[in-house]
């Protein structure tokens, strides 16, 4: 038996195969460390090489992760049309897996694409499916429904639908303060504010062609 053969493998070392196969959670995590910290080239990196290793690794839950990660920094970097790709993939993912907890986010994201090329009647359709399955999800409300209620907030408002817009904004105002997170909930509150003594523009017209 030869030298090489009879070295005992080290321990905690996995073979190259191995390490293709393991699950792109350390790149997600990175990339969305470097996204908080708004190095955003540098999470978009990460965030692709996550999605390149998850595809075929498992049911599609890594991928479908990766690409909503991808479709929120898009938004980030006001690449509006790559975000609605890429969340609209992540959804198609979730949506196979019966993720609806993840489709919601998704939508969601998608929504926020829509918003970013002054679609906002589209993203108000996202924005009521992703609330829709919100409301059923026996989770935390946080992401499933105060953030589509938000997005859809937004649009709402942009369109001169200011009531409707602050009543969204209090519903997850009142969601994000059940669980702690106040900052975010105070937010929301400033957004009530600001709408309650401001008057919306009004809706832009739209063209009816020449």
């Amino acid at each position: 038996m030869s030298e090489q053969q009879a070295r005992p493998s080290r321990p905690g070392r996995a073979a190259p195969a191995q390490e293709e196969r393991r699950p792109p959670a350390a790149r997600l995590e990175l990339g969305q460390l470097l996204r908080q910290q708004t190095r955003f080239i540098e999470a978009q990196h990460h965030f692709e090489e996550a999605r390149q290793l998850s595809r075929g690794f498992d049911t599609g839950r890594w991928e479908a992760v990766a690409e909503g990660r991808l479709a929120t920094l898009h938004s980030d970097l006001g690449n509006h049309q790559q975000a609605i790709d890429c969340g609209t993939r992540s959804e198609a993912l979730r949506h196979q897996l019966g993720d609806t907890d993840g489709e919601a986010c998704a939508l969601a994201a998608i929504a926020v694409g829509w918003q970013g090329i002054g679609d906002h009647d589209t993203a108000i359709v996202d924005c009521r499916r992703a609330i829709a399955l919100g409301r059923a999800s026996l989770g935390s409300h946080e992401g499933t429904l105060a953030r589509p209620l938000t997005v859809l907030a937004t649009s709402l408002h942009a369109l001169g639908r200011v009531n409707e817009a602050i009543d969204c904004w209090q519903e997850a105002a009142s969601i994000y303060a059940d669980r702690g997170l106040d900052a975010d909930a105070a937010t929301l509150h400033h957004r009530i504010q600001a709408a309650d003594q401001r008057p919306a523009l009004p809706p832009a017209r739209r063209s009816t062609g020449p």
